[in-house]
């Protein structure tokens, strides 16, 4: 029998634990305490989930040969949509559309993913527009997680067209 510190006696164990128990609880302990520092990145993650949205235009005239750039940074939870569009009026070109990389197992791997395509304007995309003011605009979507979905990110620039 031991005595413990406040003077009772305790019963010892009958077996002690082994070499290989000791490692496994002391390893079971490790990887709580990583999951206990990565859950509050994860649960931002999982919140928002469009990161970063920039969006560059070469010019704040739009002719053909034109560039518009974007930079979007995404948390690999879900394979966020991202849309660049050019829009004057009533009338709508999409210039780009993708979906973000997913994440193979979304909560031990924390990397964040980055997209930074740039689009060089055509005749063929300015076809139809008339000569005005536009809009440029980059929306990141998010899906539904921890039930809720994230608002879109915006980013909008106004130009001038000139087809």
């Amino acid at each position: 029998m031991a005595t413990s510190l406040d003077g009772r006696e305790r019963p010892t164990p009958a077996i002690p634990d082994s070499h290989f128990q000791k490692w496994g609880k002391r390893l079971a302990i490790a990887l709580l305490v990583f999951n206990a520092l990565l859950w509050p990145w994860e649960l931002y993650r999982r919140i928002w989930q469009v990161l970063r949205a920039d969006l560059v235009v070469s010019s704040g005239t739009l002719t053909p040969g034109a560039t518009v750039s974007i930079d979007v940074v995404t948390s690999g939870e879900i394979r966020n949509r991202v849309v660049l569009e050019l829009i004057r009026d009533t009338r709508r070109v999409t210039l780009l559309e993708f979906h973000g990389r997913l994440n193979r197992m979304n909560f031990f791997d924390v990397r964040t993913y980055r997209y930074t395509p740039t689009v060089t304007l055509t005749p063929d995309m300015l076809a139809g527009f008339t000569p005005g003011p536009a809009v440029v605009r980059l929306t990141g979507y998010g899906g539904m997680k921890l039930l809720r979905t994230p608002p879109p990110v915006v980013r909008e620039q106004q130009v001038m067209l000139r087809p």
